[in-house]
């Protein structure tokens, strides 16, 4: 899920408007990105919505957010399909 601000005060809230406008099973839902707030909102889906969320951090830098290392960690987002995929 990559949530834009666009009209949402909360990556949250934008991730739950567009899960709702997919309108599909949400059995696996990955929040990828280079920030902290694009990967913690997996965790606010699995705590309010009961929805099955990961966090995936992509770390292209030296040192990675302190903050993020309990996530999944890659470091192209070409190691995605396959950290995914394996499922």
């Amino acid at each position: 899920v990559v949530v834009p601000n666009n009209g949402h005060d909360t990556k949250y809230k934008g991730a739950i408007d567009l899960l709702r406008k997919m309108q599909s099973q949400n059995d696996n839902v990955y929040c990828i990105g280079d920030r902290a707030e694009d990967v913690v909102v997996a965790d606010d889906l699995k705590r309010k919505n009961q929805i099955d969320a990961e966090g995936i951090y992509v770390h292209r830098f030296n040192s990675p957010d302190a903050d993020l290392t309990g996530y999944k960690i890659v470091k192209s987002l070409k190691e995605i399909p396959e950290l995914v995929l394996g499922k």
